[in-house]
């Protein structure tokens, strides 16, 4: 019996350059990616060409498939929106820096609008400015854990504005109050305020102002989730005495 047809209930023959060989050379045997994964569970559909079928987009635009193979694709395309913008972004170059067929990529997104929105809630990678801020050391000065939150808060402006720069107002725009968004944004909210309810006793204005005045200093306008800006009369008396007020003002005479 011919090695490439085999008996049922045995496999056929390796391939020459298949996992044995790669033992054989010393290497690793390769895993199967996503994509075969996929295609196997949805009947072909990671395939490239393959069956579109009929999809109903769920929670944020996304129509199928797992949340790792969602995730696999967002972080794909993140790089090439930057470099490419949203109107030379194309399924397929997105499918082939993710390992996937573009079928795969039509399974987990309901249409490229709801990928790139998907893009922008990258960028903000949810929950890691919080915590920065959060873990900062209580024993430094007020100044140092600042300087550090204001770090932590422009890397995560920057990353927006790339993502967002990349594509038209009419995507980005509708996320402002995106439950994502909001979530993380009063999660940063609630970090400063903790941070600036430490040093109470000194300041000229309630930590929950403080936080919104520093957030608002560090988080362009024009960024989904950004909060109010500060009242004038607050703006004044924050710059004029700072945050710890008139009575900490040592070096004023000097």
């Amino acid at each position: 019996m011919t090695a490439g047809r085999g008996r049922k209930g045995e496999r056929a023959a390796e391939p020459a350059g298949g996992v044995r060989a790669a033992h054989a050379a010393g290497e690793p045997p390769r895993v199967p990616g996503p994509a075969h994964r996929e295609g196997a569970a949805d009947g072909g559909a990671g395939a490239e060409g393959g069956r579109s079928g009929s999809r109903r987009a769920g929670p944020g635009g996304t129509a199928g498939g797992s949340a790792e193979v969602r995730a696999l694709i967002v972080a794909a395309a993140v790089p090439l929106l930057v470099r490419h913008g949203a109107t030379a972004l194309t399924t397929s170059m997105i499918a082939r820096a993710a390992g996937l067929g573009q079928g795969a990529v039509h399974a987990a997104f309901a249409d490229k609008q709801a990928l790139l929105a998907q893009c922008v809630i990258a960028a903000v990678q949810p929950g890691r400015t919080a915590e920065s801020i959060a873990s900062g050391d209580p024993e430094e000065p007020l100044a140092a854990r600042l300087a550090a939150a204001a770090e932590a808060l422009r890397a995560q402006a920057a990353r927006m504005r790339l993502v967002c720069a990349a594509m038209p107002y009419e995507i980005h725009g509708p996320l402002a109050g995106h439950p994502v968004l909001d979530a993380e944004f009063g999660r940063v909210r609630t970090a400063l305020v903790a941070l600036f309810t430490a040093e109470r006793d000194g300041l000229c204005l309630p930590p929950q102002r403080l936080a919104d005045a520093f957030q608002s200093l560090l988080t362009p306008a024009t960024l989904p989730g950004s909060p109010e800006p500060l009242a004038t009369r607050d703006l004044v008396a924050l710059f004029l005495r700072g945050a710890r007020g008139a009575a900490d003002r040592t070096g004023d005479a000097e």
